[in-house]
């Protein structure tokens, strides 16, 4: 019979087998919309003449108020890090870190409390 393999030498070990970056919109609030719409109304305010001035100055200001969200939303955005680790054991875990952890993929890491540390080699 051959013998039982040896436990992980640490349970919360692993390597870094991947790191994908994750963006999270921004919540675009009223301050968006109005400061796009009050643009987008002179820029369009700026073409046509008689009926169509007014028609373009209201599509002005709907273009630049849809505008204004976006910009707005992304100027809020975030990007945390997922990086997924390959365990001792053969789980695969994935930790969120909120800066980018730089060109970690095959490092030795160590998974305490959530956070993600590296492991120092043993002399």
């Amino acid at each position: 019979m051959a013998p039982a393999p040896a436990p992980p030498v640490c349970a919360d070990c692993g390597i870094v087998a991947a790191v994908r970056a994750i963006k999270t919109p921004g919540q675009g609030t009223a301050i968006g919309v109005l400061g796009g719409g009050a643009v987008g109304g002179l820029v369009g305010n700026q073409f046509g003449s008689g009926n169509g001035k007014g028609a373009m100055t209201i599509l002005g200001v709907i273009g630049g108020a849809l505008a204004g969200n976006q910009v707005e939303k992304e100027a809020k955005a975030t990007t945390h890090y997922d990086v997924d680790v390959r365990m001792d054991n053969g789980q695969l875990r994935t930790v969120s870190v909120p800066g980018n952890p730089g060109p970690i993929i095959g490092t030795r890491v160590r998974i305490q409390n959530g956070q993600l540390y590296r492991e120092t080699p043993q002399s």
